[in-house]
């Protein structure tokens, strides 16, 4: 694969610094993030984490990348959009600084521009432990973001919807940051809706990036729902930090998107904190959909169980890859992760990697993959109790997928979820 030469104009970044009145220190970031990114090179195959990905699908034209796009595209379901209103809706593009309770809001540049240390030292950090022309790229141009605190002790009486629409934009590339911070002690429910995208299938391009601190003690119910348009290409990276004894339900749920790489660092640096993670994806046309996951185990004493399902049809392609990692000392960890598919074509394709990595010797840690059609059997057993073989089919692919709703869904979202499936569904069986 031959790279094509790729520059950044510092003076456009400096003239759009300006315009937005950022701090000096901000300026000078993203000078230095700049600089990191001429002297980077972009992913190529020999690297583990994007041997099956190619970056250029992720990139418009003028960084070098290959415009994509899927003939399937995310369906919208009114009962979801609903949902999804009710309670307080935290928007990327419209947020002002505000408190309300036990909770603060600000965009990410706000904060910046009061000169606010969290926001300084996350970004900062953020340069210091990029990992690759991606990150670099998204700290020298990104342009919005947003920083959402939750009080010590604090239980918001709504639900908390974080709102990210991509910007149609066919040779520009679009990224936010983002940082939530979950106080010791606190409990509640947040939402983060990537989506819906273009209604006229203008492409996109961009990556979001997004830190979650939580407090030792908390208790959260997390769901992440990736509704994308058909033409949306997003790179998307998400950072978990649990402290002690935290409660952790988090479920993820793509379906959109044309490609998507999805990387989750889930990281018990505490004792005592359980984390179930669930997650499904239903991919048709020509989509691509990649999700990373990292179960790192810190000091020991923790639980971590993941399980993710996806349901491929057409020409889809999807990869999962997860590890498992119990550093040296975690002693009593227990981890459990697996992956489950259903193809329901013989184009449709999956890579799944499942790795351990324990250095601890009292531990307990398994993990498991299993990828392939419709069991037969069991289409003949509902065939024989009176079913046509569409509907037999149809109804288990739903349970495949719906077994996951009742641990990983918060009860108000599961009606309105089951209907984005009976419609994935059926529009996957049709082809």
């Amino acid at each position: 694969m031959t790279e094509a030469t790729v520059t950044l104009d510092w003076r456009d970044l400096l003239r759009k610094s300006e315009e937005r009145l950022e701090p000096a220190w901000l300026r000078k970031l993203r000078r230095g993030a700049l600089d990191l990114f001429e002297k980077q090179s972009w992913p190529d195959r020999t690297d583990e984490n994007w041997r099956f990905t190619d970056y250029r699908r992720l990139l418009p034209a003028s960084l070098g990348g290959k415009v994509s796009g899927t003939s399937t595209g995310a369906e919208q379901v009114a009962e979801l959009e609903e949902v999804l209103r009710q309670g307080k809706v935290i928007s990327l593009a419209e947020t002002r600084a505000e408190e309300a309770g036990p909770v603060r809001v600000s965009s990410l540049l706000d904060a910046a521009r009061r000169q606010d240390e969290l926001v300084k030292r996350m970004l900062e950090e953020d340069l210091a432990h990029a990992v690759d022309r991606f990150d670099t790229l998204a700290l020298a141009n990104f342009e919005g973001g947003l920083v959402v605190q939750v009080k010590d002790e604090g239980s918001p009486e709504d639900v908390l919807t974080l709102r990210y629409r991509p910007r149609p934009a066919e040779d520009e590339f679009h990224s936010t940051y983002s940082y939530i911070s979950l106080g010791a002690g606190s409990r509640g429910l947040l939402v983060v809706d990537f989506g819906p995208g273009s209604a006229n299938g203008a492409p996109s391009f961009g990556s979001d990036h997004l830190r979650i601190e939580i407090g030792d003690g908390a208790e959260w119910q997390i769901v992440f729902l990736q509704r994308l348009g058909r033409a949306d290409n997003r790179l998307q990276r998400v950072r978990f930090s649990l402290g002690n004894g935290v409660r952790l339900r988090t479920f993820r749920f793509d379906w959109g998107g044309a490609t998507v790489k999805a990387e989750a660092n889930l990281i018990l640096k505490g004792e005592g904190s359980e984390l179930l993670w669930r997650g499904a994806y239903l991919l048709g046309g020509e989509q691509r959909f990649e999700l990373d996951t990292l179960q790192d185990h810190v000091v020991g004493g923790d639980v971590s169980d993941l399980l993710v399902k996806g349901v491929l049809g057409q020409q889809a392609r999807a990869i999962y890859r997860g590890l498992i990692w119990i550093h040296p000392g975690a002693q009593r960890s227990n981890a459990y992760q697996a992956n489950r598919n259903l193809l329901l074509s013989e184009d449709a394709h999956v890579h799944s990697i499942p790795m351990l990595e324990i250095e601890a010797n009292d531990v307990r840690c398994s993990h498991g993959s299993a990828s392939g059609p419709i069991d037969p059997d069991q289409v003949f057993y509902l065939q024989s109790r009176g079913l046509p073989e569409r509907e037999a089919r149809r109804m288990i692919i739903k349970g495949f997928v719906e077994e996951l709703f009742e641990e990983g869904v918060p009860e108000k979202f599961r009606e309105p979820l089951e209907r984005v499936v009976d419609r994935r569904v059926d529009a996957l069986i049709q082809n």
